[in-house]
């Protein structure tokens, strides 16, 4: 079974596109502030952290990641939106996640 991890799954997007992973893969759903993720196994991270992020992408080896992460409120949101996209694209690059 093909092993995804979805990052934002509590977001609006991320939310329903976790429910559809999971019912087709193995997923890990990632959030920060909201747990309610819509499918798979839920663990909390922040995007901006990119030893974090490394660590959980090289534990759980995804063959995919689904990227929905963004924050359009908070006081950091450029951070969060270049930062966590460019900790993922690197994490994805070392691990040869699609």
């Amino acid at each position: 079974m093909t092993r995804n991890l979805v990052v934002g799954a509590s977001g609006n997007l991320g939310r329903p596109l976790s429910n559809l992973s999971a019912a087709i893969a193995d997923t890990t759903s990632t959030y920060f502030h909201n747990s309610n993720v819509g499918g798979g196994q839920a663990v909390q991270i922040d995007i901006r952290d990119d030893q974090a992020v490394t660590r959980l992408v090289s534990e759980i080896k995804p063959e995919v990641i689904l990227y929905a992460a963004g924050s359009e409120s908070s006081d950091d949101m450029l951070t969060t939106n270049r930062a966590g996209a460019a900790n993922i694209y690197q994490a994805a690059r070392q691990t040869g996640a699609r």
